[in-house]
């Protein structure tokens, strides 16, 4: 699979930068996608290149911010709780240098002083303030898999000025929060705090907004009537914006992007296009 991947995403770099590239016929990856090739517009006068330092310090300490690649459109991708950086390690090699992506890591602040006070709110802010020192310009893309959701839905209801579209994948709904209290207590988060914020209602501006869902015929989370719920609570995530379209995304478990990374890369290039007109 990550052989193909990688000729899929050279062959949008051909598209981008080059003329007279050809293509092979589409393929199929593991959910039964069309794997030919998207098409990344290039704006070589608005590109922006990865800032050298990764470290910045914000109200809950220091995270870190590495970024690679260039483009016109920063990508900013946050995991959940039990989803280092590195998670995301496959899915950036995919994107190779095509895309300009950095990785949002408070893991440390969590573990530290800020232990206990750590927030979907909280982290909201962290992130805005290690862009606005980074010297990237917005609008940034936001990507947001499981708990990692709630920062990014907190950030467009706190940084909507920031925001220039966002994918949600697989995101932790309020009501399956529910059930991780002692998961986010562990991890340095403050649990009530966190389902306060994911309960209230929010505002965003209106930006696109794509929300992936893995297939609840897989019964990931185990009985149908769960699946059920988590299903309503994406569809609920797509009411955040008019903007929206909410996919299940067949075939795949929670970790879409590993399960499907062609399609989390075609939402890549479809909001990058957008954002850099």
């Amino acid at each position: 699979m990550r052989s193909r991947i990688k000729v899929l995403v050279g062959l949008i770099a051909c598209g981008a930068l080059a003329t007279g590239c050809s293509r092979g016929s589409g393929e199929a990856d593991a959910t039964g996608a069309s794997t030919e090739p998207p098409s990344v517009t290039s704006t070589t006068s608005a590109q922006q290149i990865a800032p050298p330092n990764p470290d910045y310090g914000t109200g809950i300490g220091t995270v870190s911010l590495p970024c690679q690649g260039r483009g016109p459109v920063p990508i900013v991708l946050i995991a959940g709780t039990d989803g280092p950086i590195e998670r995301w390690d496959d899915l950036i090699d995919d994107m190779g240098q095509q895309f300009l992506v950095c990785r949002f890591d408070a893991d440390a602040a969590a573990a530290g002083e800020a232990a206990g006070t750590i927030t979907p709110a909280a982290r909201s802010d962290a992130l805005a303030t290690a862009l606005d020192a980074s010297g990237l310009r917005g609008p940034f893309l936001l990507l947001g898999h499981s708990l990692g959701g709630l920062t990014v839905r907190q950030f467009g209801a706190d940084h909507g000025d920031l925001l220039g579209a966002a994918i949600l994948l697989d995101a932790t709904t309020p009501t399956a929060l529910l059930s991780l209290h002692d998961q986010l207590t562990a991890t340095g988060w403050d649990a009530e705090a966190t389902q306060a914020q994911a309960d209230a209602a929010v505002v965003w501006p209106d930006v696109p907004l794509t929300v992936l869902a893995h297939d609840p015929a897989l019964l990931t989370l185990g009985s149908a009537a769960i699946e059920d719920l988590w299903t309503q609570g994406q569809e609920q995530y797509g009411e955040l914006t008019p903007d929206a379209t909410v996919e299940v995304v067949t075939g795949s478990g929670h970790y879409i992007d590993r399960d499907a990374p062609v399609r989390v890369l075609r939402s890549f290039d479809v909001l990058v296009q957008d954002l850099a007109g």
